[in-house]
């Protein structure tokens, strides 16, 4: 890795957003070795130079009980000024490469700890992620009980306050932390913040220059996209998908700009 300009890619976003995909695109492409996944559930991660199919050593993974520890301590959104001890040591000194978070609200934190880090957001586009969310009871525990945490933390108003007339209790939650927590970390992230959307990620693999660019690396392109986890896809309603595009979309299309 001789020659690079950044030291590391921390990449963030929702569950069900497409961030291990995008994890490996990016390894892929920029040659990068050492990844590690959701830190704060699991300690390990991947060495890509043992082959191209993750799942052996992603089933080896230990759960990280310091990292859930540190999870529960630290706030859903963090403005940067907080201090993380955990965090500082994940960050700065382990091996890893590129670090991927499902907790996108801490992505200023990341980055005033990393500020040398190659900072990457991937958004999935509202229906879609919904859909696939929606598959998993416990991904949407997860993501409402984010919001739960977040609207106190900050005494937010409701972005939604008519989505449980169309969405389950869960799904209408979820659909307030993407609003809210896309838009917070959009705010509080610089100008050289990479977005990219789920979309985008295979068709469209242009951001994989653009951060090669940054790491001072020669991409190798194009990157066939396998097929790392199990699809947890649940149909919506018409009415349901309406809604979502109607009170989503504009998020969604602000947090790529």
């Amino acid at each position: 890795m001789f020659g690079r300009k950044e030291t590391k890619i921390i990449l963030v976003g929702l569950n069900r957003s497409g961030t291990k995909l995008a994890s490996y695109l990016i390894a892929k492409a920029c040659g990068l070795r050492y990844v590690c996944l959701e830190p704060f559930h699991w300690r390990g991660g991947v060495d890509t130079s043992i082959g191209e199919d993750w799942k052996p050593q992603l089933a080896e993974r230990y759960v990280s009980k310091s990292g859930q520890k540190e999870h529960e301590r630290l706030p859903v959104f963090c403005s940067g000024e907080e201090v993380s001890k955990w965090m500082n040591k994940l960050l700065k000194k382990t091996k890893w490469e590129l670090v991927k978070f499902v907790e996108i609200g801490r992505a200023p934190l990341c980055r005033s700890i990393c500020q040398d880090a190659c900072m990457v957001g991937v958004i999935r586009e509202p229906v879609s992620w919904a859909t696939s969310l929606n598959g998993s009871t416990i991904q949407k525990e997860t993501v409402a009980g984010q919001w739960q945490r977040l609207k106190e933390e900050i005494k937010c108003e409701d972005p939604l306050p008519d989505a449980n007339n169309w969405l389950p209790e869960d799904l209408a939650d979820s659909a307030r932390l993407y609003v809210v927590l896309h838009k917070l970390v959009k705010k509080n992230m610089p100008e050289n913040f990479i977005t990219v959307s789920y979309e985008s990620l295979v068709n469209e693999q242009s951001y994989l220059t653009k951060i090669g660019r940054r790491l001072g690396v020669k991409v190798v392109l194009p990157i066939t996209a396998p097929m790392l986890g199990v699809s947890t896809k649940q149909s919506l309603t018409p009415d349901q998908e309406k809604y979502l595009e109607e009170n989503l979309t504009a998020t969604y299309s602000e947090f790529l700009m």
